[in-house]
């Protein structure tokens, strides 16, 4: 993964192999890293969604639920409206049509 400098961060670099377009002109990360950092996300949204914790106050407690290294958990927190708007337009859908294909052929 190829990455450029933006203001003192490192981030990915939209031109390199693993970035692709999506209809809404956006890049979204195909990459098995751009994978991985939304399973972050999701295991942090599964420990946030259960309401136990307040995720930033009781960010150690937290981060020990969702197992994730503190890197990690900052990483979701600093780019979570981005990994938001993945998972929900393009891995919920997806997972949702896999679903569905899966009842049909057991049915």
């Amino acid at each position: 993964m190829s990455y450029i400098k933006t203001k003192g961060r490192e981030t990915p670099n939209p031109t390199h192999k693993t970035h692709t377009m999506n209809k809404y002109k956006k890049y979204e990360d195909t990459s098995a890293e751009g994978r991985e950092r939304l399973q972050w996300f999701v295991q942090y949204r599964d420990v946030q969604e259960s309401g136990e914790y307040n995720m930033i106050t009781q960010a150690p407690e937290a981060r020990e639920e969702a197992e994730l290294s503190k890197e990690q958990y900052y990483h979701v927190i600093e780019n979570y409206a981005e990994l938001q708007e993945q998972w929900e337009e393009i891995w919920q859908p997806f997972i949702a049509k896999r679903i569905k294909l899966y009842k049909n052929n057991k049915a």
